[in-house]
């Protein structure tokens, strides 16, 4: 439900620095991981969250397949056309849609997105939760989409099981589950008495609030300016103009980013919660706005945020420590079938090279007077000559084979005599 409170947001309305990291602001772009296992109601719980909130200011929902096609969820480029109405060859990029709701009904999409080894997905997604400049400068002007700081919302969701969770465990150390807002789909707490069962709500929630929002015809001259130094010194201000806001937040919300920072500087503050002010300040941002359009987050809004993330948090470590376990399960069963798959193979191998041990034998010494085990061995494949010796082994002791002492020593392998 946040996630899609959040989508309602203005895309010009920011966060401001607090404190946090190299003081830039922020736009408010939410992540959220819904846990649960194959059937615990994952999907029940964005459609719950679509019926309480369904106008989400007609965004498209996508699934993220990589980092270069996000971009073309939110802009073109347009041929210019010359005064008869012909291309004259050039183009310009224009917003086709500002607001971009990314819905991933199973994190193993996610994973084999970024998995692929040319994926930009995650440092793309990284770049986006701060509303930052993305896209790509490609050779081709035809091909080349930029999506300027700030001029865009995009929020996501995604139902993330354990057993499938490799692409939080791997970017652990990017950042890229801190960033997510984490909420487990079941419900110890819920209703036992199917005739006293709590009614479902009716209607939309009144809640919402409603913000003058940037138009897109403005947002069509600041993506054809491609970055915000070009659109201010180029356009003629008017009631299209796009102005940046920011935030109002408490004193207390600078306090607890400064006591962080000092957590940071003096090493104490684990590395898992290296993203916790910068989740509470976007947090903060989308409950002040469930309240009043007065563009200030109130002490009260700053509690409720800090509240959420916690919670977000534990559920975010039972997540990842089941994650990594589940992993682990996956790796150690992994390498049993690749063992005994080469066990296997050892055995094949080596029924290969006794068969061809007997065959030199009886082709090349039939009158039983003993090969040299450097001959006998030089006459199998390279794949049999690893398992000579067990295969020799094993034929000695069926009796299969006899060897005797050679002249100038060494082994004189040949037949067994009970086999005439």
């Amino acid at each position: 439900m946040i996630v899609r409170e959040a989508m309602r947001i203005p895309l010009n309305l920011l966060i401001p620095s607090l404190g946090i990291g190299n003081g830039n602001q922020a736009g408010i772009n939410v992540y959220a991981a819904l846990v649960g296992g194959s059937g615990s109601g994952k999907d029940t719980t964005d459609r719950t969250a679509a019926a309480i909130v369904p106008d989400i200011l007609g965004a498209g929902v996508h699934v993220p397949v990589s980092g270069e096609g996000l971009a073309a969820m939110f802009a073109a480029r347009i041929p210019e056309l010359d005064e008869n109405g012909k291309k004259t060859g050039l183009s310009h990029q224009t917003c086709i849609n500002p607001r971009a709701l990314l819905s991933v009904s199973e994190v193993s999409q996610l994973s084999g997105a970024a998995k692929i080894s040319s994926s930009t997905l995650i440092a793309t997604m990284l770049t986006q939760f701060m509303g930052y400049r993305f896209g790509a400068f490609n050779k081709s002007v035809d091909n080349r989409l930029e999506i300027p700081d700030f001029a865009y919302r995009l929020c996501l969701t995604v139902n993330a099981q354990p057993d499938s969770a490799d692409v939080f465990v791997e970017n652990e150390g990017k950042g890229f589950p801190q960033r997510f807002l984490w909420a487990d789909v079941l419900d110890p707490d819920c209703d036992t008495d199917y005739d006293h069962r709590t009614p479902l709500p009716k209607g939309e929630f009144t809640w919402h609030v409603n913000y003058e929002h940037v138009t897109l015809n403005a947002l069509a001259d600041l993506y054809e300016a491609g970055d915000w130094t070009t659109y201010m010194a180029t356009h003629t201000p008017g009631p299209d103009t796009i102005e940046l806001t920011t935030l109002k937040y408490p004193k207390i919300a600078y306090r607890d980013a400064f006591e962080d920072s000092v957590r940071r500087n003096r090493g104490t503050r684990a590395k898992r919660d290296s993203h916790v002010m910068l989740l509470t300040a976007h947090v903060a941002a989308v409950v002040a706005s469930m309240r009043a359009s007065d563009l200030k987050v109130t002490a009260d809004d700053w509690s409720i945020a800090k509240a959420i993330v916690e919670e977000s948090n534990r559920i975010r470590e039972r997540y990842l420590a089941s994650a990594r376990d589940s992993i682990t399960d996956r790796e150690a069963e992994d390498m049993a079938l690749k063992d005994e798959a080469r066990e296997r193979n050892d055995i094949r191998i080596a029924e290969k090279a006794r068969v061809r041990i007997v065959k030199v034998l009886t082709e090349r010494d039939p009158h039983r007077v003993g090969m040299p085990e450097r001959e006998l061995r030089g006459l199998l494949n390279s794949t049999q000559r690893r398992q000579f010796l067990p295969a020799l082994d094993s034929l000695k002791a069926e009796g299969v084979i006899e060897w005797t002492e050679g002249p100038e020593g060494g082994k004189l392998y040949s037949l067994s005599m009970k086999d005439e």
